[in-house]
């Protein structure tokens, strides 16, 4: 199965989401991912990549309305863009909605203060795995910052939970390679990097396949768990590039 029909799929399994809803499980995340929220808020234009239903966005528009950002969202996958088209109009935000590929995006070098993704940069191999980062530094603004999250390759709650999954046959994410920290540095050896690690330990649940009433509630309860002392194994990494 080639990797547009599995972004297809994946996006067109979700239920049409409530905006509230889909604020209250956010606010949970940036709480968790403050780094992020931190450099996001820093930039007024702003891309998320490999956007989906784009409810990052989303998030951050109907959030901090005051901030006044340009945000623009790209995926290839014309299903998670019509979901983030409906959500956008019932959120009543102002998103633009691009459909082009993220290693070759239709946008001007130096356009963005901030280009953000969450689950995005790992579903790539060969030569593309580089390729993807590239394109994003090159639409960064100077002294801009590519803020992303991805899996962390020695993650022992990741490598569980992709495990669970794809025994069970319910892995739905096509290709996914996780990272570590120092295929990053050999990738910008020149570039200001840093990193941070999350326990997520609601992703866990996330991979057990249970009915999704027990695993809403179960990851709600994950997410309030708290042992930093496990947080340098985490199933997130946090990717901070400065330009």
């Amino acid at each position: 199965m080639d990797s547009n029909t599995t972004w297809e799929e994946y996006w067109s399994s979700y239920d049409e989401q409530n905006v509230k809803e889909v604020i209250k499980y956010y606010e949970e995340f940036w709480r968790e991912t403050h780094v992020l929220k931190e450099y996001c808020l820093k930039g007024k234009d702003l891309l998320e990549v490999g956007c989906g239903p784009a409810w990052y966005s989303i998030y951050l528009l109907k959030k901090y309305p005051e901030k006044k950002f340009n945000i623009t969202g790209l995926d290839f996958s014309e299903t998670g863009l019509k979901q983030a088209r409906k959500l956008a109009k019932i959120a009543k935000v102002n998103l633009k909605l691009v459909k082009d590929d993220c290693k070759k995006m239709p946008f001007n070098t130096g356009s963005f203060d901030v280009v953000f993704s969450f689950g995005l940069n790992e579903h790539f191999e060969g030569k593309d795995r580089k390729k993807v980062w590239d394109e994003q530094l090159r639409v960064l603004k100077r002294k801009g910052h590519i803020v992303a999250l991805v899996p962390y390759k020695y993650s022992p709650f990741y490598k569980l939970g992709k495990f669970l999954r794809e025994l069970v046959k319910k892995w739905s994410f096509g290709l996914e390679i996780a990272y570590s920290e120092k295929e990053i540095k050999e990738m910008f050896p020149n570039k200001k990097i840093i990193f941070y690690h999350k326990l997520f330990l609601d992703s866990l649940f996330f991979s057990i396949p249970l009915p999704y009433k027990y695993s809403k509630k179960l990851r709600s309860f994950a997410r309030k768990v708290k042992i930093p002392i496990l947080d340098r194994f985490g199933w997130v990494m946090e990717v901070i590039i400065q330009k």
